[in-house]
């Protein structure tokens, strides 16, 4: 099972470069970063207050895709992912361009996960619809496929329309798409994605190894190969997470992701310098093998 990590990358916290350095020097497969183009002042996270610290990291972050960048110059190996691009909320030309500019500029190491987000007013601020999130993120990724694979694309939809254009680079054709979603949405996901990227905030029941059973089983209904999972393991408590604190993921749990099914899990550290790396070699050392 393959091992990746996520964190805030903000204007505080360690630079992408340097996480990217200490992942692959301690032999983790993948780098994973959010995207939030902004919080609403009138919003409120689903933890707390627009005071409390977890938002803090929200609305510092930075663009996902620059800062993948920076990783992919300082590593050569590294797997780079977005955890997940708000495909909802950006526009699907200058998206497509930007996924496919990232896999070439990495050397065909990027990992594309998207999803629909889940704050309603931030999607309102970029004109989408929250009742319609979903139905806009798959015309979207349609319409971004078609640029992709065609040489001269064009889409007219419900909620994307462009007469026919020519856009390079083209990504690789290894390049996947995960969708980001709960366990409802695996229709979605063997109808657009090429991986599962559910989120998880405990440790796996019983329930994982059905859901992904449950995946296989779609998938073959639809004739379609296996699709990967990739777990998103997160604590709740990010704020206060460091070495010694009860919140680590333990060596058993990563154990039964493996038993599961699960392809790879994304861990989530703290973005401080002082608090991530500690995790991070702590974590290395009850990485399965990859």
């Amino acid at each position: 099972m393959k091992l990746g990590a996520i964190s805030f990358m903000t204007d505080y916290s360690i630079a992408p470069t340097e996480f990217a350095r200490e992942l692959e020097a301690h032999g983790y497969e993948s780098l994973w970063v959010g995207d939030h183009s902004h919080i609403p002042v009138i919003s409120k996270w689903r933890g707390g207050d627009l005071g409390g610290e977890p938002l803090r990291m929200y609305k510092h972050l930075l663009d996902p895709v620059v800062a993948l960048a920076l990783a992919a110059t300082a590593s050569e190996e590294l797997l780079l992912g977005t955890g997940m691009l708000l495909l909802s909320q950006r526009d699907p030309i200058a998206t497509a361009k930007a996924a496919a500019t990232l896999d070439f500029v990495s050397g065909g190491r990027f990992l594309l996960g998207v999803a629909s987000g889940w704050n309603t007013r931030q999607l309102e601020n970029h004109g989408t619809d929250p009742k319609r999130r979903w139905a806009v993120l798959e015309e979207r990724l349609t319409a971004m496929r078609a640029i992709w694979g065609e040489e001269v694309a064009e889409h007219h939809g419900e909620f994307v329309e462009f007469s026919p254009l020519l856009a390079w680079p083209k990504p690789s054709p290894s390049m996947p798409v995960i969708i980001g979603c709960d366990p409802g949405n695996l229709r979605r996901v063997v109808a657009h994605g090429d991986g599962w990227g559910p989120l998880l905030d405990a440790p796996p029941g019983p329930e994982l190894g059905e859901q992904i059973a449950t995946l296989g089983r779609l998938a073959a209904e639809a004739g379609r190969g296996e699709i990967p999972v990739t777990v998103f393991r997160v604590t709740p408590a990010i704020a206060e997470l460091e070495l010694g604190s009860g919140l680590e993921v333990r060596a058993e749990e990563l154990e039964a992701y493996r038993e599961a099914g699960v392809e790879r899990v994304v861990l989530n550290l703290p973005p401080e310098r002082e608090r991530m790396l500690p995790l991070l070699e702590h974590y290395a050392g009850l990485a399965v093998p990859r």
